[in-house]
């Protein structure tokens, strides 16, 4: 039911409220009427939404059938989100680190290895080859990169599938805006220069 596997989305982007979900749920034909011969659709029915422990039992029963990537999606749409606005480096830097909780060297998430490289180089500020605002310029910058390439996709599987696949990195933050540009379009500069600056020494 592609209609369930998008409200669920839904709910993990904050986009719905859990409370709406649960309405949705209980209004729905199809789950109502297959609750006896689907344990998926009874097992989402079951959940204490009013719980604290809600989102445990909603995470758990979405890894088991849908897989660990819906959940990766979903945290780094939201992530993302929250590192273009981020103020200042030790918030950029801590929502990176719940990022690449999710990493590990077998994945084949390369979105996912863009962060962890971006993490490990996090030391260099304090030996001087990295400013704070380079740091944050780069993690803005691949999260925006994120964030425009899976918007381009209507279904969830595209959006999956865009972890597995590297960022074109042929475009600029727009710092004033919040927006990927094309870097055609940004006159007299190189990506290196403006965006990435890596290694800058102080």
């Amino acid at each position: 039911m592609k209609a369930l596997k998008h409200k669920i989305f839904n709910v993990l982007i904050e986009k719905i409220t859990v409370s709406e979900f649960e309405n949705w749920l209980y209004n729905s034909e199809e789950i109502i009427e297959n609750l006896d011969s689907n344990p998926y659709y009874f097992d989402l029915i079951s959940i204490n939404y009013k719980n604290d422990k809600w989102q445990n039992e909603f995470k758990n029963l979405v890894k088991k059938n849908y897989g660990t990537d819906l959940l990766i999606l979903s945290r780094l749409e939201v992530i993302c989100s929250k590192i273009i606005h981020s103020k200042n480096i030790n918030d950029c830097h801590w929502l990176i680190s719940e990022i690449i909780k999710d990493y590990n060297y077998e994945t084949e998430n390369i979105v996912l290895f863009d962060f962890y490289s971006l993490y490990s180089q996090f030391d260099l500020i304090n030996l001087g080859y990295m400013n704070d605002s380079n740091y944050s310029s780069e993690a803005k910058y691949i999260s925006s990169l994120f964030l425009n390439k899976v918007e381009n996709f209507n279904s969830l599987d595209e959006k999956v599938n865009a972890l597995k696949s590297s960022l074109e990195k042929n475009f600029f933050l727009d710092r004033k805006n919040n927006k990927i540009k094309p870097i055609s379009n940004y006159q007299n500069s190189t990506l290196k220069q403006k965006i990435l600056a890596f290694f800058k020494k102080s």
